[in-house]
């Protein structure tokens, strides 16, 4: 059993993670916002726990720097949550796109429309 003082230091525990958490991914949306997805990256890789929006802004700016095999490991890590994640879906279409792998980008657009 927990003793009240340690049930508060968890708690205070919990609202600084968050709200570094938050200020984290305030301060990548700034960068994100100016196309320095480099920046944006790194600011959201700090997150300690990565909230779906977390990981979904993370895989969209390895998209934006061209490195679609991490775009699709983090768009990959939210399909196996829910794989009808229409964003991460056309994450992945536009990753394999990005590649020149038609075939599978199709075949991603078509997850979409079914």
């Amino acid at each position: 059993m927990l003793s009240n003082c340690t049930k508060n230091l968890l708690n205070l525990k919990t609202d600084i993670l968050n709200q570094k958490s938050g200020n984290l991914y305030e301060a990548g949306g700034k960068y994100w916002d100016n196309k320095n997805y480099d920046l944006a990256l790194k600011e959201y890789l700090k997150i300690p726990n990565k909230t779906p929006e977390v990981i979904e802004a993370i895989a969209s700016c390895y998209l934006e720097l061209n490195d679609t095999a991490n775009a699709r490991k983090y768009y990959n890590e939210l399909l196996a949550k829910n794989s009808a994640n229409k964003s991460a879906l056309m994450g992945v279409a536009g990753s394999f796109y990005k590649d020149g792998n038609l075939t599978n980008s199709i075949s991603y657009c078509n997850k979409i429309l079914s």
